[in-house]
C-alpha cells in the first residue's frame, strides 16, 4: 500500500480525534473565539511558512493526541511529532477523496512537473517560497476553474492554491484547507473567495466509482449523500449524478442529467459519409454520430457505459464549440487555463443541485445520510514471538466517535485455524483496544486479522490487517521508541471501510 496514503489515512485519524477534542472540551460552538494566538511550539514553524499573510490565523487552540501537537490556521493543520521532532502539514487534501487523471501539456515551459501535474505557472512562485512538494505535497487535481466562485484553483496534499479569474494583480492565495476540515468545531467566518464546499465525506460506493473515472470527469461532490425520494442513495456532483439502493450498496448507478434539467433529444441522423466520426446507430440505420475525438475521451473514461448513449447531435453552441449530450452527462470542447482544447463534461449538477435537489429539501422529500466507517491499526508493525500485540479501532458515525459497539477481532493462526476474540465496546471517543497475546510462530510468519462490527439493521462488515512475527531480541523495545519512524518506513497494511446506514 502506498505510504502517502498511508499517512494520510492516520493523520485523517488524528484529525477525527482532534476535532472530537474540541467538541468535547466546548459544548457551546459560539463559546468559542473568533481567532487563537498561535502555539508556542508552532510560532517559528508558522512564521517560517509566511506567517498570517500566508497561512491565515489560528482558529483552533492547541491540541495534543500522545506526543503529536495538532494547530488549525485557516489554510491548514500544523502538526509537530514531539517523538521525532519534525514539523509538517497534516494531508487534508487527501480527505477530499478527489483524484484526477493529469494533463498532457506538450509545452514543458507552461509550469513545474510534479508527480505527473503540472504547476499552474501563476502558482508556482508561491509553491516554492512554502517550500515546494516537502511542505505542500504532491498535487492532487490539475489546474481547474471553479464556476461557482470564478477563480483558477489547484489542490495539493497538504494545501491549495487560488487565483481569482478578474483579479486584474493576479495575486495568487491558499484555500481555506483548515476551515473546510474544521468547520463544525471553528467558528471563524472564512472570506468567500477562499470557501471550500466538498462534502468531508462520501459514501463508499460513490468513492470507488470516482476512483475508477476520475474526479475531472465526475466533478467534485455539490451535495452530502442522502436518501432521494424515490429511496435511492443519491449524491450531486458537477457533471453528472450517482445513485446506489441502500439494499445493494455495491452497484453505483448514474440518473439520466441531461434529459432531467430538460435537454431535450434531438432528431436522428444517418451516417455521415466524411471520416473522424463513430456512428451509433439506435432505429435501424437512423442514430447519432459522434466525433471520433469525443469517443477517445468516453473510452478512455469507462465507455458508453458511463456516458450512456447519444441523445443529441454534436453541433456548435453560442461560443463555437462543438457540444454533443449523452444519457448521463454533455460533452464539450472547450479551452482549459492553458489555452488549450480539451473536452470535458459539462457542469450540468448545478442545474440538478437547483432545481432537484433545492426543491425536494424544500419538500422534506429527502432523509439525511449518514455511514459508519472503522479505523483499523495496531500498535507494532513486527511483534517477537513471545511478545503480545494490541489492536486499535475506532468506529465513527459520521464524522462523530460510535460508542457502545463491541468489535469481534478475528485471528488467522500459523496452523490456518481462525480465532474469534470480543474487544471491549467503544468508548465515548469510539475507540476499542485489545491486547492479543503471544503468537508462537517463525520468523517472517505474515499474522492476518480482521475487526468486524454486526450492528442492528445492518449487515456484517469488517476491516483487514496484519503484522509479523519477528524475533530481533529488542523488537517491541524498538517500536516504541522509534515507532513514528516505523509508521513512516514499514509498508503497513491499513484499511478503511464504509457501511452505508439510512437515517429518516
Amino acid at each position: 500500500m502506498n505510504r502517502k496514503f498511508i499517512l494520510g489515512l492516520l493523520l485523517l485519524i488524528f484529525s477525527y480525534l482532534v476535532t472530537a477534542c474540541i467538541d468535547n472540551a466546548e459544548a457551546d460552538r459560539n463559546a468559542y473565539q473568533t481567532e487563537f494566538p498561535v502555539a508556542k511550539v508552532f510560532e517559528d514553524f508558522y512564521n517560517d511558512l509566511g506567517g498570517r499573510a500566508t497561512l491565515g490565523p489560528a482558529i483552533s487552540p492547541l491540541h495534543q493526541v500522545g506526543e503529536v501537537s495538532y494547530q488549525y490556521s485557516l489554510t491548514t493543520l500544523m502538526v509537530y511529532d514531539n517523538a521525532s521532532k519534525q514539523y509538517s502539514l497534516a494531508a487534508l487534501g487527501r480527505d477530499m477523496a478527489i483524484q484526477e487523471k493529469p494533463f498532457y501539456i506538450p509545452d514543458s515551459s507552461k509550469g513545474v512537473l510534479s508527480n505527473g501535474y503540472y504547476i499552474y505557472p501563476s502558482f508556482i512562485k508561491m509553491y516554492e517560497k512554502i517550500g515546494g512538494s516537502k511542505i505542500v505535497g504532491l498535487p492532487l487535481t490539475n489546474v481547474r476553474f471553479n464556476e461557482q466562485y470564478h477563480r483558477y484553483e489547484q489542490y495539493f496534499e497538504n494545501l491549495g492554491f487560488y487565483q481569482m479569474a478578474d483579479d486584474p494583480d493576479g495575486q495568487v492565495y491558499l484555500l481555506a484547507y483548515g476551515y473546510w476540515r474544521c468547520a463544525k468545531h471553528c467558528s471563524y467566518s472564512t472570506p468567500l473567495n477562499a470557501r471550500i464546499d466538498i462534502p468531508i465525506k462520501k459514501a463508499a460506493p460513490f468513492v470507488k466509482f470516482l476512483g475508477l473515472v476520475g474526479s475531472d470527469y465526475t466533478g467534485f461532490a455539490l451535495t452530502e449523500p442522502y436518501l432521494a425520494s424515490d429511496g435511492k442513495l443519491e449524491q450531486v456532483f458537477e457533471h453528472l449524478v450517482m445513485i446506489a439502493d441502500p439494499a445493494d450498496p455495491e452497484h453505483v448507478y448514474l440518473r439520466p442529467l441531461p434529459e432531467i434539467v430538460g435537454i431535450k433529444h434531438d432528431p436522428l441522423e444517418r451516417v455521415f459519409s466524411e471520416p473522424g466520426f463513430y456512428f451509433f446507430p439506435i432505429e435501424g440505420d437512423l442514430g447519432y454520430n459522434i466525433p471520433e475525438r469525443f469517443m477517445d475521451v468516453i473510452k478512455a473514461r469507462g465507455g458508453l457505459k458511463i456516458s450512456g448513449p447519444p441523445i443529441s447531435r454534436a453541433q456548435k453552441n453560442h461560443q463555437n464549440m462543438t457540444v454533443q449530450c449523452f444519457k448521463y452527462l454533455c460533452l464539450e470542447e472547450g479551452q482549459d487555463p492553458y489555452n488549450k482544447t480539451r473536452i470535458t463534461p459539462q457542469t450540468l449538477g448545478y442545474v440538478y443541485r437547483e432545481q432537484i435537489f433545492n426543491d425536494n429539501h424544500k419538500d422534506q422529500g429527502i432523509g439525511e445520510y449518514q455511514e459508519i466507517s472503522i479505523h483499523l491499526n495496531k500498535r507494532y508493525p513486527m511483534v517477537s514471538s513471545e511478545g503480545e500485540q494490541e489492536i486499535i479501532v475506532w468506529v465513527f458515525l459520521g464524522d462523530k466517535p460510535l460508542s457502545n459497539v463491541e468489535p469481534i477481532l478475528v485471528v488467522n493462526a500459523p496452523d490456518q485455524t481462525s480465532i474469534s476474540l470480543s474487544m471491549p465496546p467503544t468508548g465515548e471517543n469510539g475507540e476499542s483496544r485489545f491486547q492479543l497475546p503471544a503468537i508462537k510462530a517463525k520468523n517472517g510468519t505474515l499474522i492476518p486479522f480482521e475487526v468486524c462490527l454486526s450492528l442492528p439493521d445492518t449487515q456484517k462488515f469488517c476491516g483487514r490487517d496484519s503484522y509479523l512475527i519477528w524475533d530481533t531480541g529488542d523488537t517491541q523495545k524498538h517500536s516504541r521508541q522509534f515507532l513514528p519512524v516505523i509508521i513512516q518506513e514499514a509498508n503497513l497494511q491499513v484499511e478503511l471501510v464504509f457501511l452505508p446506514v439510512i437515517i429518516r
